[in-house]
């Protein structure tokens, strides 16, 4: 093709016919720039369906880590929530006068108070698509934002259980360690092997009456209570981000 061009050039200059020369060379460079315009689409266009099929095979994978994600959530925001209401009902023992029954509902307030945190949420799968810039090719802006949404909520409930779990080790622990028999508790809720204490004095007693273990149980019941808002929050997060994946897997296997 090429050949015949140049020919072509040629016998017009030989023939001494500049105008038609100048016109055919202009003709030739519009091809030339035509054919280059069209490989550009093609290249472009072909590029363009390999990160869309980059989209598409992230999409449900995605989702099944979605769906995992879920599922632990809502179990341990069941979880959570049982604590606070258990920790919430229990409080009233402390500074009554019946001793008998709030010893028995002292394990119980203990037990729901003195659990740590640590929802540990799968981000491998969403990680992944980070560095592989995968999150910038999704068209949605409704999915792309709730993607950034959760992760931002991921990283305030790990920011969240460590404040929590650092104020369970420094104050109530230690306080429940020095104030409180541990053995007779483990005991009291079938821990295989562990007899009572022969150290045990009834002096959990004390406890009862002690300002300072209520504000650490009353901080305790707020601190839950947080943790369950964060909690929630990041289940409402995960089930709009599967609606939205869903309708985005339907649409491309349309």
């Amino acid at each position: 093709m090429i050949k015949l061009f140049r020919k072509t050039r040629q016998n017009l200059l030989m023939e001494n016919k500049i105008s038609k020369y100048f016109k055919y060379a202009i003709g030739e460079i519009v091809l030339v720039v035509i054919g280059i315009l069209i490989a550009l689409s093609v290249s472009n266009w072909n590029e363009n369906r390999k990160l869309q099929e980059r989209v598409n095979n992230f999409y449900p994978k995605f989702k099944l880590q979605i769906e995992k994600n879920i599922k632990k959530v809502d179990a341990y925001l069941y979880e959570v929530d049982y604590q606070f209401k258990g920790a919430k009902r229990n409080l009233e023992i402390l500074g009554s006068k019946n001793n008998k029954l709030s010893l028995l509902r002292l394990d119980s307030l203990i037990l729901f108070t003195g659990t740590d945190f640590h929802l540990n949420l799968d981000m491998i799968t969403l990680n992944e698509a980070r560095l592989n810039e995968n999150l910038s090719l999704i068209k949605s802006d409704t999915l792309r934002k709730s993607i950034y949404t959760f992760i931002k909520l991921n990283d305030d409930v790990i920011e969240r259980e460590k404040i929590v779990n650092e104020d369970l080790k420094s104050e109530l622990k230690p306080f429940i360690n020095k104030h409180f028999n541990i053995r007779n508790l483990f005991n009291s809720i079938g821990y295989s092997g562990l007899s009572k204490s022969k150290v045990y004095k009834d002096d959990n007693k004390k406890i009862l009456d002690s300002q300072e273990f209520e504000n650490l149980v009353v901080t305790r019941i707020m601190y839950i209570e947080d943790i369950s808002v964060l909690y929630s929050g990041a289940l409402n997060t995960l089930e709009i981000i599967n609606d939205l994946l869903e309708k985005e897997i339907k649409k491309n296997n349309d």
